[in-house]
């Protein structure tokens, strides 16, 4: 899968301000890549469970987790990993049992959360207080064009994603950072290693995710692509993900958020259990790149942020919630 090699120098501004910072490296990504992604493999074990979406309009699979410790963050010491800000240092971190959508959102079921709930419609009152004019930008009506139905949702503000994953009821919330970001590195945590870069592994191909050199474009979310060891789908490119957390740079260094600990003086020994995050900041995370992103932003411990009332081209959600 390595396919060519080649040289990209790449560009990564964190949204409202955050520190930006520039490097070069070398990936293997074979651009030309033909292979058939649409088709579903073999269900893991950890999935297949079907949630029926409030008032019969569909369903939604999901994913479970078991309770571990997993790891969190960017090890600079992986062979080809290149961290950026606030992704230091890697460390464990222990969660609960939990369940999340194996894939991103689409648009059809994103159609049904809007019949049941007219106010966050593109002219609802709830979407007009709570997001920018980007919200649903490119959807005529209230249901998706033709053709784009499973696609995934992408022009949702924060709080209109976190409300989508409320109104399944059920406890479902957008998923923690650290739930996402076990999820995604799967198998491959704390307890388990080897350290990969991607949710697939090291290799990047256009074949095994969807960023900018593989057509810019959106696939169905059901796409294998950008698959983790534990089923999940879409954690590589396709769409940014909105996560529950509030962005800090120092998360990882600074887990009380007293200040006390900024890079490289992190305070390694904090024990962390399901974290959450600050109760309170100016922009939320987004995980996971985009295909509009480079493969700097499909790396697992990428972290991206945005202002929880922009709605953004490239962003989109999936939920989770503790295992009943």
């Amino acid at each position: 899968m390595t396919g060519r090699v080649v040289m990209a120098t790449l560009l990564l501004v964190g949204a409202l301000g955050c520190s930006a910072w520039i490097d070069t490296f070398e990936v293997g990504i074979d651009f030309e890549t033909d292979a058939d992604t649409s088709s579903e493999s073999e269900v893991p074990e950890n999935c297949g469970a079907m949630f029926p979406m409030p008032g019969g309009s569909g369903t939604i699979e999901l994913c479970s987790v078991d309770v571990g410790t997993y790891r969190r963050g960017c090890d600079p010491s992986a062979p080809g990993e290149v961290c950026g800000v606030g992704e230091e240092p890697a460390h464990a971190v222990e969660l609960t049992r939990f369940q999340m959508t194996r894939h991103e959102i689409s648009r059809s079921q994103y159609a049904g959360f809007l019949a049941a709930n007219p106010t966050w419609r593109k002219e609802g009152q709830l979407a007009q207080d709570e997001c920018d004019t980007r919200y649903l930008n490119d959807w005529a009506t209230d249901t998706p064009a033709g053709g784009t139905e499973d696609l995934p949702v992408v022009q949702v503000c924060w709080t209109a994603a976190q409300a989508f994953c409320k109104w399944l009821g059920a406890g479902f919330a957008l998923p923690t950072e650290a739930q996402w970001e076990a999820a995604a590195r799967g198998i491959h945590d704390a307890e388990h290693g080897p350290y990969w870069i991607y949710s697939f592994g090291n290799d990047a191909s256009c074949s095994v995710v969807n960023t900018d050199d593989c057509g810019r474009a959106a696939r169905p979310v059901t796409s294998a692509l950008g698959d983790s060891s534990l089923g999940f789908r879409g954690m590589a490119g396709n769409a940014w993900e909105w996560v529950r957390d509030w962005y800090r740079p120092d998360t990882y260094c600074d887990p009380d958020g007293l200040g006390d600990h900024t890079e490289p003086n992190c305070d390694t020994t904090f024990t962390w259990s399901d974290p959450t995050g600050d109760a309170t900041g100016t922009a939320k995370v987004l995980r996971g790149g985009s295909f509009a992103g480079d493969l700097l932003d499909a790396r697992t411990a990428s972290r991206n942020s945005l202002s929880p009332n922009m709605s953004s081209d490239f962003s989109g959600l999936r939920c989770a919630r503790l295992a009943p």
